[in-house]
């Protein structure tokens, strides 16, 4: 078996990941936990370099205009390399602007899970987190944990988030048979230190602005 993760972003992903790269480390020889290998975005900057002939993950916490331009590029580039290296790796894929040479690759290659979020309001409440502005109240190390009372929003992150899961959506369908993993929120006790709250009256409190 050639685990891989596909989700939506903010739906508790990296944990799973982290969990899925422990099993596949151990039982199917995976080398590295590459995270969002093909996903290109404007908050984070993943890179990555080889060493011993093997695939190493590295973050810059940067916003690269030209970066994000060039997306589709470097989804390639990264395709080409993860053919040429042969190894196994534990990948993350998110629901954000994949090719469809990546989604050919990814299916004819490895076996996908799919990880959903049940309550996609407060998985809406998390994306305005981090994506706008109000992501200085998401600090993951922080103790003790954030709590966020009010949140903002505008039609365009509201169409972006929707977009989001319709195209989490069309590359389920590329599959047709399907592991579908659900957990309840707050499930994984020991990972909270790494995840913002928010206050239990938040989905009243989520305001559309200008």
């Amino acid at each position: 078996m050639r685990p891989i993760l596909i989700a939506s972003p903010r739906t508790g992903s990296n944990v799973v990941c982290d969990k899925l790269f422990n099993i596949a480390r151990d039982n199917f020889g995976y080398k590295n936990n590459l995270y969002e290998f093909f996903n290109i975005n404007k908050i984070v900057q993943s890179l990555f370099s080889i060493e011993n002939n093997e695939i190493i993950h590295n973050l810059n916490l940067r916003v690269y205009t030209q970066w994000y331009q060039d997306k589709y590029k470097l989804q390639i580039g990264r395709l080409n390399l993860l053919k040429n290296t042969h190894g196994n790796y534990m990948i993350k894929l998110l629901s954000l602007d994949v090719m469809d040479e990546v989604l050919d690759y990814i299916f004819s290659n490895y076996d996908p899970i799919f990880l959903e979020r049940k309550d996609k309001i407060n998985q809406f409440c998390s994306w305005l987190v981090l994506y706008t502005e109000q992501r200085k109240a998401h600090n993951m190390k922080s103790k003790p944990l954030n709590v966020i009372n009010k949140l903002n929003y505008n039609k365009d992150y509201l169409t972006d988030f929707i977009f989001m899961l319709q195209e989490y959506d069309r590359i389920k369908n590329f599959y047709k048979s399907i592991f579908l993993t659900k957990y309840n929120e707050r499930h994984f006790e020991e990972n909270m230190q790494r995840i913002t709250i928010f206050n239990e009256d938040i989905k009243n409190n989520v305001s559309e602005v200008s």
